[in-house]
């Protein structure tokens, strides 16, 4: 079977430099999954000159719609951080450690959200995926 899309790929940009957990100065890191509910939730706290960034991201696949996935980002700063956000909806994925299997057909962006449509190199099956994002902030 080849691999999707990846609905989860998330880009966090924190004054002007993108983020790395491998790189960054990050604390506290820790990740676990809820067996019964099937919530994943990583936090960590990024070490920046300025102060420290705490994040908990959660990840969800609903179990009634198995065609939706939802993502929630919790940030708090203990100074004021700039930061920005690419939620990407990403079909460049390795498969076997080989090339991508998907062909790019077309790519719609909204003011909070887009989607996007490719189809498989060999046998032409379709696949879209579409997200949206929304802020309280």
């Amino acid at each position: 079977m080849v691999n999707s899309v990846n609905f989860f790929k998330l880009r966090i940009i924190v004054d002007g430099k993108s983020l790395d957990i491998g790189k960054d100065n990050i604390e506290g890191f820790e990740r676990r999954l809820d067996m019964k509910s099937g919530l994943y939730t990583r936090s960590f706290t990024l070490v920046t000159p300025k102060g420290r960034v705490a994040f908990v991201i959660k990840r969800l696949l609903d179990m009634e719609n198995c065609r939706r996935a939802y993502q929630r980002v919790e940030i708090t700063s203990d100074y004021e951080a700039d930061l920005k956000f690419s939620f990407i909806n990403d079909f460049n994925v390795l498969h076997w450690g080989k090339d991508c299997y998907w062909k790019y057909e077309k790519h719609v962006e909204t003011e909070d959200g887009g989607v996007i449509a490719c189809s498989t190199l060999t046998t032409n099956q379709k696949v879209a995926s579409c997200l949206a994002a929304e802020s309280n902030c």
